[in-house]
């Protein structure tokens, strides 16, 4: 149903009233049982004067609307042409720009149970603007970011069950000193208080207290009613935390920045069941002393944090206390020496470990660790308690392995500990095996690189030996044939007139006997070349075929002269 909300001129009233009134006489019947409407006012004016909720049949019987896309300067009350007061049990602005919700705003809300307030750029919320809601419940303030609420008095004179605020400028603390006394949940995130150490003073029903990303550094529970179970205080600075005698049943403290756990935190909890400190920067943490602590503890999450060992964990520990609790204990980084040290000698107290199983990263029974060649001594300030005082003292924690193990040697996942010696880092078998699979075939490259070098130099070699003749061709008269006797002599040929090339024996060559020319192996070398060379290769006898090589003799000139002359 799209209604026009504009205002109407004098001369159109008629004509309107009386097509409204057809309307209605059609519609009536069919939207008188419609509970739930929008009215979407993206088309009306800015500051209109109405949402248009008296233009809807039977609009009495409505019990949520919710209203969105309306620009005002403040809040309107909704009306209804029937004289039956409005039911209306569920209302929610959302996306709208409305700047004020003054005193009157929601006033004629008698059976109001749900109030919802969400990106409306809202800049003002008068602390009395909800006092005569007597029927509401839940009370919702989400993302106006310029909305401060510096009054404690918005929500005391209701009978608010669950608060939620969340992304607003700024929250007065106040507002936790005089809870009323029907609240059961208090959720607020994302929002400065304008005080970072706050007392939640809880004289009625409050059963969840959370307050998340509001810079907090100190936060005080007064429980005298001891109905508050669950308590969340996650992603603050905390530095101090107290609580009187509570029924406590999870305390969350996640994601504070933690260094340690001081144990005067823990006082008075016993009923705790979960204790939760994870994405914290503990490294020391006392784990026989916070179970002595928390007697009923079932769930002590210490993941992500930056521990190596638990301390004091010598103790005799009660046998059922180990068989309830569960310690997370991911994402640590575990000293893998320590570990298993830890878990060969008191397996009892590390199967409360719970954690995911790793087989191929370096773990300890599956639990991922980090190896050393050795534990440090580490200097932590750790809180101290007794019977009476509670003081901070540094101490010394030694971690060194157990000598009566110092000589063995313990396989860890894919590596070797040798207790007392440097560590001896190996491959796991994974990377062995990417090795073998990207270098044998580079290998294989590489040596069929070396064998084509090889040949290819052979070849370059043997070529330029060849290419190195040059000759110029013989006379026609001056013809060798394969009677002539050859001698090796160390001779260089400057006489060009001695040195001549036959065209019939052409690639043979006759070396030269002082006087004698000498036959050069002239393949295409034309017949301007010249035969210069300082060491002359002969022939024993003349080839009857011409072979494709030159074959090579070299003899020692004064033993050929002489064999032949004998």
């Amino acid at each position: 149903m799209e209604i026009d909300c504009s205002p109407l001129q004098g001369s159109d009233r008629e004509e309107i009233s009386a097509d409204m009134d057809r309307s209605q006489k059609m519609t009536s019947q069919r939207s008188i049982d419609i509970q739930s409407i929008i009215l979407d006012g993206c088309h009306t004016p800015l500051n209109t004067h109405s949402y248009g909720l008296e233009y809807v049949p039977a609009c009495s019987n409505i019990t949520e609307i919710v209203i969105k896309n309306f620009h005002m300067d403040f809040i309107r009350q909704l009306h209804c042409v029937s004289a039956i007061p409005l039911q209306i049990k569920v209302l929610r602005f959302v996306n709208n720009e409305i700047a004020v919700a003054d005193q009157n705003s929601f006033e004629s809300y008698d059976l109001l149970e749900a109030l919802e307030i969400a990106h409306n750029s809202l800049r003002s919320l008068h602390p009395k603007s909800l006092q005569n809601l007597q029927c509401l419940t839940a009370l919702r303030i989400v993302d106006e970011p310029v909305l401060i609420i510096k009054s404690s008095e918005l929500i005391q004179s209701t009978k608010v069950t669950n608060l939620h605020i969340e992304s607003i400028k700024q929250l007065t603390a106040d507002i936790f000193h005089s809870l009323p006394e029907a609240l059961t949940n208090i959720y607020i995130a994302d929002t400065v208080i304008d005080s970072d150490a706050i007392q939640v003073i809880n004289d009625g029903s409050l059963n969840n207290l959370t307050i998340v990303n509001c810079f907090l550094q100190s936060v005080s529970v007064n429980d005298a009613a001891a109905s508050i179970e669950c308590i969340n205080l996650s992603d603050n600075n905390l530095e101090n935390f107290e609580i009187s005698t509570n029924n406590l049943r999870t305390l969350d403290l996640s994601n504070n920045r933690l260094e340690t756990l001081p144990l005067k935190w823990l006082t008075n909890l016993d009923s705790l069941h979960d204790l939760i400190l994870k994405g914290n920067h503990i490294k020391v943490l006392l784990f026989y002393e916070i179970l002595q602590y928390l007697p009923q503890v079932r769930r002590l999450d210490i993941r992500a944090n930056r521990m190596q060992s638990l301390h004091n964990i010598d103790h005799e520990f009660n046998e059922l206390t180990l068989f309830r609790v569960q310690v997370l204990s991911d994402r640590n980084p575990w000293d893998c020496l320590w570990l298993h040290s830890f878990a060969h000698n008191y397996p009892e107290v590390f199967r409360t470990l719970r954690y995911d199983k790793f087989i191929s990263k370096i773990n300890v029974n599956g639990l991922e660790c980090i190896p050393s060649e050795r534990r440090q001594t580490v200097n932590e300030p750790i809180m101290q308690s007794n019977a009476t005082s509670i003081t901070t003292s540094t101490t010394t924690v030694s971690t060194s392995a157990s000598p009566s193990i110092s000589d063995q040697v313990v396989n860890v996942s894919a590596y070797t500990i040798i207790y007392g010696n440097p560590w001896e880092f190996k491959r796991n078998q994974r990377a062995e095996a990417l090795i073998i699979v990207f270098m044998l075939p580079l290998g294989i490259a590489l040596l069929f690189l070396l064998l084509y070098l090889w040949i290819y130099c052979q070849k370059v070699f043997h070529l330029s030996y060849y290419q190195n003749f040059n000759c110029r061709r013989r006379p026609e008269q001056s013809v060798l044939n394969s009677g002539h006797e050859f001698n090796s002599l160390h001779l260089t040929v400057s006489d060009p007139s001695l040195t001549v090339c036959n065209q019939t024996n052409d690639n043979y060559e006759e070396p030269i006997k002082l006087d004698v020319p000498s036959i050069c192996n002239c393949n295409q070398i034309g017949n301007g070349g010249n035969c210069q060379r300082n060491l002359q290769l002969i022939y024993e006898s003349f080839p009857k075929e011409r072979p494709q090589q030159i074959y090579e003799q070299i003899i020692d000139v004064e033993d050929e002269f002489s064999e032949k002359r004998a």
